[in-house]
């Protein structure tokens, strides 16, 4: 628990809790400078956090549309202010969703250092 934790919110290596996983804001590196770990082995690796953020974004836009209604009602263009919400609570948590989904990865066995020679 503690080192899924420590990965989802700091963005580090899962095998050694070294460095960072990205090189830069969504750019994740190919392997762990310290241990070796490659950390995206497949091409599909990124579809799961994906799926995370769209369902982070609908919730926000859910909870916005929620507050809206019962406040004040909806009124027009509400639609755009509603939109702008989806799109942050999508991206705003990718790093955290990446990291997650990189840990599960690793405790899964999925997520290992290259073989020697190859």
């Amino acid at each position: 628990m503690r080192r899924m934790l420590l990965t989802t919110l700091t963005g580090r290596c899962p095998s050694c809790l070294g460095p960072s996983i990205y090189h830069g804001v969504f750019r994740l590196r190919e392997t762990c400078p310290r241990c070796g770990v490659r950390f995206e082995r497949w091409a599909g690796s990124w579809t799961m956090p994906t799926v995370f953020g769209y369902t982070t974004g609908g919730l926000a836009a859910g909870v916005m549309l929620w507050w809206l209604h019962t406040t004040r009602g909806i009124q027009d263009h509400d639609e755009w202010l509603v939109a702008g919400v989806a799109v942050l609570g999508a991206l705003l948590p990718y790093r955290f969703h990446k990291a997650f989904w990189i840990w599960l990865l690793w405790a899964t066995g999925w997520v290992f250092k290259d073989e020697a020679g190859g």
